[in-house]
This record gives structure tokens, sequence and C-alpha cells, in this order.
């Protein structure tokens, strides 16, 4: 999996900086991107945590956006046989109820409240570079939805 010293990331992380942002606003911009380049392991659909330390006043602060069970989950949900565990259709496994509600958007927002100094235009830019003019999937990802083809095909809230 990518991070944010890949060149491409750090590419976005410098030309943030360069334009007089913030750490922050220069991690939250290549969180982004990840997101958009490994969407199909990370991004806004999950949760966020981040450290941020300050040398100067030598105290570290935590923010922590984690995803929320979706209002209509059970705890039943996930007491399945281990005959049925194979089973992908399970509601814990596929669809709406097997997801939590993401929180990592709201994570980065706070991140950027608290610490950031850009617009926060400047810091979705080049995620939305990389969405609208397409980018080189990786072997990881292609791995990773070719292995999910039939039930990416088959779900209906995919068409």
């Amino acid at each position: 999996m990518r991070n944010i010293f890949d060149s491409l990331f750090f590419g976005v992380w410098e030309n943030i900086l360069k334009q007089g942002g913030t750490a922050a606003d220069a991690a939250i911009a290549a969180l982004f991107c990840n997101g958009v380049l490994n969407a199909h392991s990370m991004g806004i659909g999950g949760g966020f945590m981040m450290v941020i330390y300050s040398h100067k006043n030598r105290k570290a602060d935590c923010l922590i956006a984690r995803e929320k069970a979706p209002m209509a989950a059970d705890k039943y949900m996930y007491s399945h046989s281990k005959s049925n565990w194979a089973d992908i259709m399970q509601p814990s496994r596929t669809g709406g109820l097997a997801i939590g509600v993401p929180g990592e958007l709201r994570g980065y927002w706070e991140a950027w409240k608290k610490y950031g100094k850009l617009e926060w235009a400047k810091l979705v830019e080049p995620s939305i570079q990389f969405s609208c003019n397409g980018y080189n999937m990786t072997k990881h990802q292609y791995d990773m939805l070719f292995f999910r083809k039939t039930a990416i095909k088959n779900d209906p809230n995919l068409r």
C-alpha cells in the first residue's frame, strides 16, 4: 500500500507546505489522495486517528473520529454459527450494515479547524484531480477488485 512518503503523495504533501500550509494541512491533503488511490482499503468511508505533536509547547494532541455502528445494526448480527461464517451475504459482511458510519471526514475537519491554515478547497483539490484525470491502479488494488469481482457485479446497491 502507498503511504505519504511515496513520490505521488510526497508531491502532494510538499506542494501544500510550499503554499504555506501546516503539517496538518499536508497530512489531510495526502490522506484525501490516499483515500482516492486506495479506496479499497482506506478513505473517507472509515475512521480516523491523528496524533499531532507541538514541539514548541511540548504537548501531543490526539484526535479520534472512529466509525460508529449503523443505527439499524444490532448485537445479534455477528453471532453466526461457524458453518454460516463463510456466507458472504450475511448482513454483517455485505451491504450497508456491514460498515460503520464513517468518522474520517469529521476527523479531517476537526484537525483542519484546530491546526490547518490553508483553505479547505486547496486540501481536496489534488484528490479531485486524481479522481477526474485518473491514476495508475496499484497491483494490490487490482487484486482486491478482482477478488471481489463477482460480489461487486451482483450487488444491487452498486448498480
